[in-house]
């Protein structure tokens, strides 16, 4: 039993296979189920980690709803048998279960909730350090606590962020002075997503070179991990995550050659998925490397084959949502990818081209409905594509059906005054493309109007150094196209 619900989950979990667990885990929760009669507390901690187990078995088949209901089962018998002296085998089970909680609140976008369960999870793992049977309670400390400074920082709280940083990178100097040969994957897989976590808010605020320091040293730390002849799951994924994110920021920076950084990720995601095919956290990484691949086969001038790879991506993510996966990132990445689907097709195949902004919208404008007003931008610069097109066509009156929706939606939120840089230039987008299609329309007042608030919004990001390469011309190639 004690194999089943512990050394077992921890195996798969390395490998990424905790999908593999759901038959066994349902027969160990009948079994202690039918034990269980409310006076025994061994047998209450022994089904909360049953529960556990079980959990996340389902949460690896995206079945989130059913998890966490699980998961809220399991913290409750924990909170009923827990004494002081069990309460060094029952906390590592409560800090996966917390960790749990806040990946699916982060999913449904509470990132609130999310920081506050990061946080309980991180205390619960800091516990355990130094305790027998837990070498890697640290590593685990450090996990939790970059999830922490990853969600403030969502959050606009940058102190909070730092702090919970520095935290973690001062429990990485326990973990490695105290790390076997055998611990040392786990301890560079947390070292690097910790510096994947910074490197992501310092590319959320404009600082690239920051960003990309971060993110190369990430690299670094899993090298060795990543050289040996079967690399772990986990470092498989910080590394591909990775991977792309510094792709993006050196696009961002104005250096294009980043295809070599995009070959190296899809080949570890396409040989992660060859391996584990029902490990759905991989597939969402390969069909990222399709679109990334896409995004270079564009910059090559072979729009056929950034079309192709556009659909290969866009039928990963599809296939993920078909099977019942809810993640709003999820959602979020196949409305982009339609999107980017919409604009390579427009030159070739407006129909198609209509068809794929069109679902673009649509997914964004769900996701929207929780009133998020970062969304509510994606669903602008979503509008603004869908505008173009019609425009780009000769069909004006359809363009400014859907540029008079983008600044609708425009009118709704006001400038956050933590606003990433990206957002602002989705501001700065529809108005200018509200511009442009004024201007087809012969509203030059309107025209004017619009233009000169999205230059303002352009100013603006130039003046605070945050300007990224190609905003402006993006801006400007509304007002000639």
């Amino acid at each position: 039993m004690q194999f089943m619900v512990s050394d077992l989950r921890a195996t798969l979990d390395t490998m990424g296979r905790l999908d593999v667990l759901t038959g066994i885990s349902d027969r160990v929760d009948r079994y202690l189920a039918a034990t269980a009669d409310g006076r025994d507390p061994g047998t209450r901690r022994a089904l909360a980690r049953s529960l556990e187990l079980r959990s996340a078995a389902l949460r690896a088949t995206s079945d989130r709803k059913q998890a966490g209901e699980l998961t809220a089962r399991a913290l409750a018998l924990l909170d009923q048998a827990d004494t002081e002296e069990h309460s060094v085998s029952t906390t590592e089970v409560r800090a996966s279960l917390l960790t749990a909680q806040a990946l699916d609140a982060a999913a449904g976008g509470d990132f609130e909730l999310a920081r506050l369960k990061h946080r309980a999870a991180a205390s619960a793992w800091s516990s355990l350090i130094g305790k027998p049977g837990q070498p890697l309670a640290a590593a685990n400390a450090a996990r939790a606590l970059a999830s922490v400074g990853e969600t403030a920082d969502r959050l606009g709280d940058r102190l909070e962020a730092e702090l919970a940083w520095r935290q973690a990178s001062a429990t990485l100097d326990t973990a490695r002075t105290a790390a076997t040969p055998s611990e040392a994957n786990e301890v560079a897989s947390a070292e690097a997503l910790v510096r994947f976590s910074m490197g992501k808010a310092l590319r959320r605020s404009g600082e690239l070179a920051a960003s990309e320091r971060e993110l190369t040293a990430a690299l670094d730390v899993l090298a060795p991990a990543l050289a040996q002849p079967h690399a772990a799951y986990e470092p498989r994924r910080v590394a591909i995550m990775t991977l792309q994110l510094l792709a993006d920021t050196k696009i961002a920076r104005g250096i294009d050659d980043v295809h070599p950084l995009h070959v190296r990720a899809h080949a570890l995601a396409t040989a992660s998925v060859a391996a584990e095919p029902s490990n759905r956290q991989m597939r969402k990484q390969l069909a990222q490397a399709w679109r990334e691949l896409a995004r270079d086969a564009d910059l090559q001038g072979d729009p056929l084959r950034a079309i192709a790879n556009l659909e290969l991506a866009l039928a990963e993510y599809e296939r993920l949502i078909a099977l019942g996966d809810d993640d709003v990132l999820l959602r979020r990445n196949t409305a982009i990818v339609s999107s980017e689907l919409g604009d390579t097709l427009a030159p070739r195949d407006v129909k198609k081209a209509r068809a794929a902004v069109a679902k673009a919208v649509e997914l964004f404008l769900g996701l929207a409905r929780a009133g998020d007003a970062r969304t509510q931008l994606d669903v602008v610069f979503a509008l603004r594509q869908a505008s173009a097109l019609e425009r780009r066509a000769g069909q004006p009156a359809a363009a400014w059906a859907h540029a008079e929706k983008a600044l609708a939606v425009l009118d709704l939120p006001p400038p956050l005054a933590d606003e990433p840089p990206v957002a602002t230039f989705y501001r700065a987008a529809g108005l200018a493309e509200a511009a442009a299609v004024e201007r087809q329309l012969g509203r030059t007042a309107g025209a004017k109007a619009h233009r000169a608030a999205a230059l303002g919004l352009v100013a603006a990001l130039e003046r605070s150094g945050k300007l990224q390469a190609g905003w402006l011309e993006e801006i400007e190639g509304a007002r000639k196209r």
